[in-house]
């Protein structure tokens, strides 16, 4: 049986690099998953909103067996170009709802979960 922790990613625009439409945040913490979860990785969704254009992008991601303080760690080293316009909400297991995690390096003066 797996345990499975749903996570999405929000963030600004500015972190996709127009000349080669990647995300080197994203990427940085592909790259890196293993060390948090055996398996799983971010994929870009935003780009399925219909209507008007997101002004922000949205990644989703399952992740088997996610260590959260190491998930924290990983995305607090990332390179992100714009770390106040990110937000994180994660869904643990059975738990009904998403959580909106606040980290150091991005937490805002809310009052907001730590991935702790």
């Amino acid at each position: 049986m797996s345990a499975v922790t749903a996570v999405i990613i929000t963030t600004s625009i500015i972190e996709q690099l127009k000349e080669t439409e990647t995300f080197p945040a994203i990427e940085f913490i592909n790259r890196r998953a293993r060390e948090f979860a055996s398996s799983g990785e971010f994929v870009e969704v935003s780009r399925w909103a219909r209507g008007k254009p997101l002004e922000s992008l949205i990644f989703i991601a399952g992740l088997n067996f996610c260590d959260l303080g190491l998930l924290r760690t990983v995305l607090e080293s990332a390179p992100w170009r714009s770390p106040e316009r990110v937000q994180i909400l994660t869904r643990s297991g059975e738990a009904e709802r998403f959580e909106l995690c606040a980290w150091p390096k991005i937490a805002s003066t809310s009052v907001a979960p730590s991935l702790a």
